[in-house]
């Protein structure tokens, strides 16, 4: 296989910012009265807003619709956002410069919506001149684990899905990219280690150990 574009999640694969994203969930069930465990948040850490909200106001109890609790969430998101030091995941930085230095296509397909993405790779320095940026709400309903973003992504690098490769940190980014029909290589983190990654073409323990991988199977060749 020719690697012709390389599509990156962003919440836990290139940013540090899961612990955001579960202390924004949790703040939005406290504001509808409702408490929200770290083992909760683990359960659907990487799933689109809608469907986490929609499973939240069920199991909960909450009296509101999903879709108000999520627009909550979303507004609570943006000021936390611009409040917070956004890092990115270790190698993160290098492993983008890794491909674009190759003239390999790069994008990011988020969960997250086009706004907060947006706050998030300013807040980064990510440059979205080099960088394609798919969020869920420029897909509709059908974020992951639908193929919808992945498949926009490729879409937006003229690419076929079979020339790119993905990499995620949640079954549900994983389960995106494979059902988009692309290799998918995951990094968990502690709020995802315990999700089932089988459908991985490669589980690493990082970003530096996944390119280095990439690098001698696609990029390496024999003297």
């Amino acid at each position: 296989m020719q690697i012709k574009g390389v599509i990156f999640d962003l919440d836990g694969t290139l940013l540090e910012s899961e612990e955001i994203q579960w202390e924004v969930w949790r703040n939005a069930g406290r504001f509808f009265g409702i408490s929200l465990s770290k083992e909760d948040y683990m359960h659907f850490a990487g799933d689109f807003g809608i469907k986490v909200a929609k499973d939240i106001v069920e199991k909960k109890g909450v009296k509101a619709s999903p879709e108000e609790f999520l627009r909550r969430k979303r507004e609570m998101t943006a000021g936390f956002l611009e409040k917070s030091d956004i890092k990115f995941m270790p190698y993160a930085k290098e492993a983008i410069e890794f491909f674009i230095k190759r003239g390999i296509k790069t994008a990011i397909a988020t969960n997250t919506s086009r706004n907060n993405a947006e706050i998030k790779v300013r807040k980064a320095k990510i440059d979205t001149e080099k960088i394609a940026l798919v969020a869920a709400t420029d897909v509709g309903s059908r974020g992951k684990p639908e193929p919808d973003i992945y498949l926009e992504a490729a879409k937006r690098l003229g690419l076929s899905p079979g020339e790119c490769i993905a990499f995620e940190d949640t079954d549900s980014g994983l389960w995106s990219a494979k059902s988009a029909g692309m290799i998918c290589f995951v990094v968990p983190t502690k709020f995802t280690k315990d999700h089932d990654f089988r459908k991985a073409d490669g589980i690493f323990k990082n970003l530096k150990e996944a390119v280095e991988y990439i690098e001698k199977k696609y990029f390496k060749t024999e003297c």
